[in-house]
C-alpha cells in the first residue's frame, strides 16, 4: 500500500475489488472520511457530501444517550448495548438480565423475534424446532437501552421505538450535538429493528465520531461507551 501524508484528500472513490479465480468479479467504490472535532477532514476520499445511513454504526450515539444519565450498568451490559450481537445464549442471558433487574421482560422489545446469527446455535436451534425470540434479535441489547432510558426519563415504554416518544427526543438532542446539525433537517426513516434511522452527508458524521471520542461535554459517557 502507498504511504500517504496527511492530511490526505482524493475526489477519487476508493475503489475495492473482488477477484474469483484470475478475473475481478465485482467492483465496489468507496467513499472515506476521518475528522476532526471541528468537521475539518484529515482524510477526505470521495464524495463526503454523498448522504449515508450510518445505521447500526449509530448505536454508540444512541447509547450514549442512556450513558449520559448515569445508570447502573455493567461493561458487559454496555458491550451488548451497543453492538449488533449474534443471538448466541451469552448475549440473550445479559439483555435478559437488563430487563429483569429494570421490571422489564422479552415482550416489551418491539425488535422483531429472530433466529441465531452463529451458524451453530442457528442449527441447534433449528434441530430443537426453537421458535425465533426478539431475544435473539442483534438489536435486542439496544433496544433493552431504549427501554432502560424509558425508567430513567419515567416515560411509558410503550411506543418507545416513534421519533415522538421521549426516548427518542432525547437520542435526536444527542446526535444534533455530536453533529453539530438538526439530523431531522435530513432524510430519515425506520430502520430494521423498527427504531427511526438518521441520515447526513458522510462528512458530518465523521465529525460526530471525532467529538464522541473527546467532546469533554460528554468525556465520561463517552469513556464508558467507548471502553
Amino acid at each position: 500500500m502507498q504511504n500517504i501524508t496527511l492530511p490526505f484528500s482524493s475526489s477519487e472513490p476508493l475503489s475495492v475489488f473482488f477477484s474469483r479465480g484470475s478475473g475481478i468479479e465485482s467492483e465496489h467504490l468507496v467513499d472515506i472520511v476521518l475528522s476532526d472535532t471541528n468537521g475539518k477532514p484529515i482524510v477526505a476520499i470521495g464524495d463526503l457530501e454523498r448522504i449515508v445511513y450510518p445505521r447500526s454504526a449509530t448505536k454508540l450515539f444512541q447509547c450514549l444517550t442512556l450513558s449520559s444519565m448515569n445508570p447502573e450498568i455493567s461493561e458487559k451490559e454496555y458491550s451488548v448495548i451497543c453492538s449488533s450481537h449474534n443471538g448466541q445464549k451469552e448475549h440473550i442471558n445479559i439483555v435478559e438480565k437488563i430487563l429483569k433487574k429494570n421490571g422489564l421482560s422479552h415482550e416489551n422489545l418491539i425488535c422483531g423475534p429472530h433466529w441465531s446469527l452463529e451458524k451453530n446455535e442457528f442449527i441447534n436451534q433449528v434441530r430443537k424446532y426453537t421458535q425465533p425470540s426478539t431475544l435473539q434479535s442483534n438489536c435486542s441489547g439496544k433496544h433493552s437501552g431504549m427501554l432502560l432510558l424509558c425508567k430513567l426519563l419515567n416515560a411509558d415504554i410503550k411506543g418507545y421505538e416513534r421519533l415522538d416518544h421521549p426516548v427518542q427526543k432525547k437520542i435526536v438532542e444527542t446526535i444534533n450535538f455530536l453533529t453539530n446539525k438538526n439530523i431531522l433537517d435530513y432524510p430519515y426513516g425506520v430502520d430494521g429493528c423498527g427504531v427511526p434511522a438518521f441520515s447526513a452527508p458522510l462528512k458530518i458524521w465523521g465529525q460526530a465520531l471525532a467529538r464522541f471520542a473527546d467532546d469533554k461535554n460528554f468525556q465520561i459517557a463517552c469513556e464508558m461507551v467507548k471502553d
